[in-house]
Parts: structure tokens; C-alpha cells; sequence
């Protein structure tokens, strides 16, 4: 939502922007409170309205970080499947969050699980004593309640051998 950065500022526009991020946010409005000192970025008062609010906004910053994964089999006994589950994970933004996954790239055809949380799961079924390698490249796009959108590319390595 955003407070203007020019111009007026009034109480229902900065209680507005208090609720973002705290949705039973009401009247009374004291400059001294705790949230519009934090929307101000003040630690303390006194406020200068409406220069110390010019621009500012309630809704948390928002991250997305990637955790590629990878794991081997040793297939010199039995014939089987090797898995692993590359990641992500939020930091801030508001409410719930909502994932996105996309594989941009699969070139071994490993069998890739989709869904919307913020991991997957990447396998490779296997005969015994065989070698291989695969890697999937995933892409993971991240939606807060407030439209924030990140972006993160993550991978997932699959090996197995009989001479693990």
C-alpha cells in the first residue's frame, strides 16, 4: 500500500497502512505508538509529520532463498530409487505465502514431484549395479498475501553407482 511521498497524510491513511500488517489495527492513533513509531522507523518520538511518514509502508520485507539438493545410491545389491528434495525458504513478507515451481531443465529424465509448498522432490529409479547421474534445474516463484513475487532457481542431483 504505501504512504504517498508527497503531500498530505492523514490518520485513515497511516491506519490503512498499520493494518497491512496488522489487520485489527484501529483508532485511537497516538504518534507515540509503538507501530508508528516502527512505520516512521523510530525507535522513539517525536514525529514529524508528515515528513517522517513520506513513503513508508507496514508490509514486511521479503526474501526467497534456494536449497539445492542432491543425493547417491549405492545399487551393487538391489535395484531401487534415489531421491532428494530441493527447497525453499521465506524470510518475512506477509501472511500466508504461495509456491510456484517450474523445471526449466531435466535432461535425464528424472521423475520430478511438483506441488505447492515450498519443496519438491526429484527421483530416479535404478537397476542394480548400474551408473548414472541426473540433474534437474527447478525454478521457484514465492507470492505473499501482500503480492510480493520472488523468484529462485534451485537444483537437484541425483547419482548412483555400484562402486559407492
Amino acid at each position: 500500500m504505501t504512504l504517498p511521498t508527497s503531500g498530505a497524510i492523514t490518520d485513515a491513511m497511516i491506519i490503512n497502512e498499520l493494518r497491512v500488517a496488522n489487520p485489527g489495527r484501529g483508532y485511537p492513533l497516538g504518534l507515540l505508538d509503538a507501530d508508528v513509531l516502527a512505520l516512521a522507523g523510530k525507535s522513539a518520538g517525536p514525529i514529524k509529520l508528515p515528513d517522517d511518514l513520506y513513503g513508508k509502508s507496514a508490509i514486511p520485507p521479503f526474501s526467497l532463498t534456494g536449497n539445492s539438493a542432491s543425493n547417491s545410491a549405492n545399487t551393487q545389491f538391489s535395484n531401487g530409487t534415489v531421491s532428494c528434495s530441493p527447497s525453499v525458504t521465506r524470510n518475512g513478507g506477509t501472511g500466508t505465502v504461495s509456491y510456484s515451481w517450474v523445471v526449466l531443465s531435466n535432461p535425464n529424465n528424472a521423475t520430478v514431484t511438483l506441488g505447492s509448498g515450498p519443496s519438491v522432490i526429484v527421483s530416479k529409479s535404478y537397476l542394480r549395479n548400474e551408473n548414472g547421474f541426473a540433474q534437474v534445474q527447478l525454478r521457484c516463484t514465492a507470492t505473499d498475501q501482500a503480492s510480493q513475487q520472488r523468484t529462485v532457481d534451485v537444483t537437484g542431483t541425483l547419482e548412483w553407482s555400484g562402486n559407492l
